[in-house]
C-alpha cells in the first residue's frame, strides 16, 4: 500500500494545497487522478515521486515510481528518451511494439510529433518494474492515439494516471483519486460512475438547500413576529384601557418583560436554529446562472463551397467541401497532420497558408475564433473591451469555471496554460457570433470545466465549428462532422 497520513503541503507565499490529507492506494490499482486546474494533481504525483519536499505528514511508497510529463522528453534519439528510466533494451522494444512505436526508437527525438514522443516515453516507464505516475499524456495525442494508449493502459497495472478525458479515464481505470475544493477523494469503479454520483449528490444537495432555504426563511419570520409582538406588549403600559381607565403600569410592565424576556430567549434560539441550517448549504447557493446569445444569422446557410489550401508548395487541403447550416454543431475530425487547425484557420480567414476555392461566406457573418494557442497581449479586462464582450458575463462565466475573479487584472502571459484557455473560451463564449470556431478548446481544461462548457453548448445550440480529442465531449456534443483523410 501507497499510504498518505496527514500531508499539508503549499508553495511558498501561497495558500496550502493540501490540508491533512490521507489516502491509501494499493500499487496494483489503475488509479485516475481527476480535479479541477490548480488543484495540486502534479504537486501530489511530485510529492509522490520525492520531487518535492517541505511538507508535513507523511508519504510512504514502499516501491520505486517513475514519473512522466508531456514536457520531459530529451536525448538525441526517441530509444534514449525511453531508456532514461534504466529498462533494459529488449523489454524497450517490446513496449514500443505494442504501442505501434517500435519502428520509431531510434529516429532523432526532435523528429518525432508530440504524440510518437508520448508513446515512447510510455514505452520506456512500462519497461522498468516500478510504480507509474502519469501526468496528462492525452493533449499531444488526437483521437487514435487516446484509443491505442487507453487500450494499452487496461493491460497494464500499478500506476496513476492524471488526465481531464473521461472516455480516456473509463477505458482504463479501475479506482478515481478526486482532489476537490474539501480534500481527496478515492472510489473505486470508472471516471463515469464516479460523475454519476457526483450529479447525484449535487441534485439531491440542491433539493436540500431549497429546502432549508425555505425553513430558514420560516424560521426568520417567526423570530420577527414574536419579537414585534413583545414590542407591542412593552408599549401597551402606556396605553388605556378598554373601560377608558389607565393601565395598571407596574402589572403591565411586569408582564411586558417578562414577553420580552421570552421573545429575545425564544429568538436567540431560532437564530440559532437558522444559523445551523445556513452552515449545511452547500456550494448550490453560490452557483451563478449564465445564458449565453448567439446571433441568429438571416438564411439557413452560413458557409457553403469547397476549399483547398496549401503552404508553399505543399497542399494541406484538396478542394475539401464545407458545409456550415445555422445551428449545426460539426466537428472537425481526423488524424494528426490531416489539415484540421488549417480549415478552421481558413474559414476564419487567418493563418499562412494560401487558400483557393469556392468557399461562399457572407461579408457580415460574425466568427468568433479561439486558436489552439490563445495568447492575448493586455489583461483579461482590456482584452474583453478589445472584442467586444461584456466583462461581467466573462467574469461570471470564470467563476463558474472554477477561476478566481481577480484573474482579470492578470496577463496571459502570467496564467497557466488551463487558465489562458478558460479565459479565450469565456471571451469567445461571451461574444455574440453567428459562428464560433474553436481549435482544440478542451486542451489543458479540468473535468468539471469541460462538463459546464458542454452542458452550456446544448442548452443554448450555438452554430460551432470545432476540433477535439475528447471523445466524449464530441459525442455529446456534435451535431455532424468534417471528415479529413
Amino acid at each position: 500500500m501507497i499510504q498518505i497520513n496527514g500531508l499539508t503541503f503549499g508553495y511558498a507565499g501561497q495558500d496550502n494545497i493540501f490540508d491533512h490529507v490521507t489516502v491509501a492506494l494499493d500499487e496494483r490499482w489503475k488509479t485516475g487522478l481527476i480535479g479541477r486546474n490548480g488543484r495540486g494533481k502534479t504537486t501530489l504525483l511530485k510529492l509522490l515521486d520525492g520531487a518535492l519536499d517541505g511538507y508535513k505528514g507523511s508519504i510512504a511508497v514502499p516501491i520505486p515510481t517513475v514519473r512522466f510529463s508531456v514536457d520531459e522528453a530529451n536525448g538525441k534519439t526517441a530509444f534514449e528518451a525511453a531508456a532514461r528510466y534504466g529498462g533494459e533494451e529488449w523489454e524497450i522494444v517490446r513496449e514500443a511494439d505494442l504501442l505501434g512505436v517500435a519502428d520509431l526508437l531510434y529516429r532523432p527525438l526532435k523528429s518525432l510529433s508530440g504524440g510518437q514522443k508520448t508513446r515512447v516515453q510510455l514505452a520506456g516507464m512500462f519497461a522498468v518494474d516500478a510504480f507509474r505516475l502519469i501526468d496528462e499524456p492525452t493533449d499531444s495525442l488526437d483521437l487514435r492515439g487516446r484509443a491505442a494508449v487507453a487500450r494499452y493502459l487496461a493491460g497494464k497495472r500499478g500506476f496513476i494516471l492524471a488526465s481531464h478525458d473521461r472516455a480516456f479515464l473509463d477505458a482504463c481505470i479501475d479506482h478515481v483519486l478526486a482532489v476537490t475544493r474539501s480534500g481527496v477523494t478515492l472510489t473505486a469503479g470508472t471516471c463515469s460512475s464516479y460523475l454519476n454520483d457526483v450529479d447525484a449528490r449535487e441534485r439531491n444537495e440542491r433539493i436540500e438547500n431549497e429546502r432549508l432555504r425555505r425553513e430558514i426563511d420560516r424560521l426568520d419570520r417567526a423570530a420577527d413576529a414574536r419579537h414585534e409582538h413583545a414590542i407591542k406588549a412593552e408599549r401597551s403600559k402606556f396605553g388605556v384601557q378598554a373601560s377608558g381607565l389607565k393601565a395598571d403600569r407596574g402589572a403591565v410592565g411586569h408582564k411586558a418583560a417578562k414577553m420580552m424576556k421570552a421573545a429575545t430567549v425564544l429568538e436567540k434560539r431560532i437564530e440559532r436554529a437558522a444559523e445551523e441550517k445556513r452552515a449545511l448549504l452547500r456550494d448550490a447557493e453560490t452557483e451563478i446562472d449564465i445564458r449565453l446569445y448567439p446571433l441568429s444569422f438571416r438564411s439557413q446557410t452560413l458557409v457553403n463551397g469547397r476549399i483547398t489550401a496549401a503552404y508553399g508548395a505543399h497542399t494541406v487541403l484538396d478542394d475539401i467541401a464545407v458545409r456550415i447550416e445555422r445551428g449545426a454543431r460539426l466537428a472537425v475530425v481526423g488524424g494528426n497532420g490531416c489539415g484540421k487547425s488549417t480549415l478552421l484557420k481558413s474559414l476564419v480567414g487567418v493563418g499562412d497558408a494560401t487558400v483557393t476555392g469556392s468557399l461562399r461566406r457572407p461579408s457580415d457573418l460574425v466568427v468568433s475564433y479561439v486558436p489552439q494557442e490563445p495568447m492575448f497581449d493586455r489583461p483579461l479586462q482590456r482584452q474583453c473591451e478589445a472584442v467586444g464582450a461584456d466583462p461581467s458575463v466573462v467574469t461570471a462565466l470564470l467563476v463558474q469555471l472554477g477561476m478566481r475573479p481577480e484573474l482579470r487584472a492578470t496577463d496571459f502571459c502570467h496564467m497557466s496554460l488551463g487558465e489562458r484557455k478558460k479565459a479565450a473560451l469565456a471571451l469567445s463564449l461571451s461574444t455574440r457570433a453567428h459562428v464560433y470556431v474553436w481549435d482544440e478548446p478542451l486542451n489543458y481544461v479540468d473535468m468539471p470545466s469541460r462538463r459546464q462548457i458542454e452542458r452550456l453548448i446544448v442548452t443554448f445550440r450555438p452554430t460551432l465549428v470545432f476540433v477535439e480529442h475528447d471523445a466524449a465531449f464530441v459525442e455529446r456534443v456534435a451535431t455532424g462532422s468534417i471528415r479529413l483523410d
